[in-house]
């Protein structure tokens, strides 16, 4: 699954750059310790990310499909909930949907005036 990103293709070539010096099962040692180093990286990931970012600009245009908010949001600050960690962007496109994990249901806002 991993092997398809950029990073997995440029293993890909290097290791097939190198030719008959790497045997076959050296071939395979490699992309299977890529594999794995991969999805450590992500399960580290995902046990460290309690902070939650905060996304401040302008929201210029919003989709809902399928469960999957996504919005497209213009001269964006994102920020995580430490202070320290920030990014500015002319443009940043948010994808979002509930974790199946959550014991918390999204909350939704509703607007003020006519309905």
């Amino acid at each position: 699954m991993y092997r398809s990103c950029s990073l997995g293709e440029a293993l890909e070539r290097a290791i097939k750059d190198f030719g008959e010096e790497l045997s076959e099962d050296m071939q395979r040692k490699f992309m299977a310790t890529f594999d794995l180093c991969v999805q450590q990286q992500f399960q580290a990931l995902e046990n460290q990310n309690t902070q939650k970012p905060s996304v401040n600009g302008y929201c210029k245009n919003y989709k809902f499909c399928d469960d999957v908010w996504r919005f497209d949001v213009a001269d964006c600050d994102l920020t995580k909930s430490d202070g320290y960690h920030k990014i500015k962007s002319e443009k940043c496109i948010v994808v979002a949907q509930q974790s199946e994990q959550s014991d918390r249901p999204i909350k939704t806002v509703k607007k003020k005036g006519k309905h």
